[in-house]
């Protein structure tokens, strides 16, 4: 890929600024870190942050990425990806239902949605923060942001889950997640 100076300048802040996150991210007590630049095998700067493990000890992590968008058009625009794989798999037969309740339950959460991801049998949470090019990214935004983004999947999870295991349905989630919020 080639790439403009304006485009290598984007990359380039982009790496900054999730070097920057990072730091962040430690300062909260998420340790376990660590930054990729961008490569011919992944090809967004990326950060991984280890989350703490879901209710039943599994581990979890969310990735941090800069989307690449033509800084010509949106040149006012930074947009930052937080994004976790849920971890637990989704039974055969289950999708129409998944589909029912995150329609639902996306329109409750406040901060990100829940997805499927793209080709695989595989559940997320995903959220995209604008945020203005011209202003550095303000400590405070990235761990109020994350923090939301953690709770609301820690939160829904295991609703998601018992949805996507067949041990309740759509409907029968929905009214649990009622009572949660």
């Amino acid at each position: 890929m080639t790439l403009n100076n304006a485009q290598t300048q984007m990359y380039a802040r982009h790496l900054v600024e999730l070097g920057f996150i990072e730091n962040v991210v430690n300062q909260m007590g998420y340790s376990s870190t660590e930054l990729i630049e961008a490569s011919k095998d992944l090809p967004y700067h990326t950060l991984l942050v280890n989350l703490e493990p879901d209710s039943q000890g599994r581990q979890r992590q969310m990735t941090l990425t800069f989307y690449p968008i033509d800084i010509e058009e949106f040149g006012n625009t930074l947009l930052l990806q937080y994004f976790t794989e849920l971890p637990f798999a989704v039974k055969t037969g289950v999708m129409d239902e998944i589909n029912k309740f995150f329609i639902y339950l996306n329109n409750k959460t406040v901060v990100g949605h829940f997805g499927i991801t793209q080709g695989q049998n595989k559940l997320n949470h995903r959220y995209v923060q604008t945020l203005p090019s011209e202003d550095v990214i303000s400590e405070g935004v990235v761990a109020d942001t994350l923090m939301l983004f953690n709770y609301t999947s820690m939160l829904f999870g295991s609703l998601v889950e018992a949805v996507a295991s067949g041990e309740m349905s759509a409907s029968e989630a929905q009214v649990q997640a009622d009572q949660i919020g």
